[in-house]
């Protein structure tokens, strides 16, 4: 028997006919093992991903549970590289909605994709709110790009006049609202 893995019976429990998983190649296994995670994650059984990858149960348990421990702990994440990640994300789902929108013959789906399209322009503006991007009270938005602004002539200012660093640091906290 080699290159294959008896996985079971496949004569409708008649008797003795036994189907073969083919043997895969490293990519494939890889391949196949990120299918199988995704849709182990997504909400299929155990019993169902077996049955639809060929598989023993077991071994959908080992590879869920090496996905996982292959995974970054959140500790060890790059927080902002996520954060702009999911802004590109942002940006190419509302272009392509708007493609859509643009060029379908479809009334309901040039609807559908206008909202979706709102749908997410808010995720996108909630993102930038909770990472401090823009500020939760929108009523406030042009009070803080004035401060901003105000900011980076002050440093602007000190830079020319030669202001030692440590002092242009302790007014940008007095205008943030920090303690020095």
């Amino acid at each position: 028997m080699t290159g294959r893995t008896e996985i079971g019976p496949n004569d409708g429990g008649r008797g003795a006919s036994w189907q073969y998983a083919r043997s895969v190649d490293g990519f494939e296994r890889t391949e196949r093992n990120l299918a199988v995670a995704k849709r182990r994650l997504s909400g299929l059984s155990e019993s169902c991903a077996a049955a639809e990858f060929g598989v023993s149960e077991r071994q959908i348990r080992r590879i869920l549970q090496a996905y996982k421990a292959s995974r970054p702990r959140l500790e060890d994440l790059d927080a902002e590289g996520v954060v702009l990640d999911t802004l590109d994300a942002y940006a190419e789902a509302i272009e392509q909605l708007a493609e859509l929108a643009a060029t379908s013959r479809h009334d309901g789906a040039r609807l559908e994709a206008v909202r979706a399209q709102m749908e997410v322009h808010a995720a996108r503006m909630g993102l930038l709110q909770a990472v401090g991007g823009l500020p939760g009270d929108l009523g406030r938005f042009q009070v803080e790009i004035d401060l901003r602004q105000a900011a980076r002539t002050v440093v602007e200012i000190f830079d020319r006049r030669g202001i030692p660093e440590e002092v242009q640091a302790e007014v940008v906290q007095a205008i943030e609202g920090r303690t020095a």
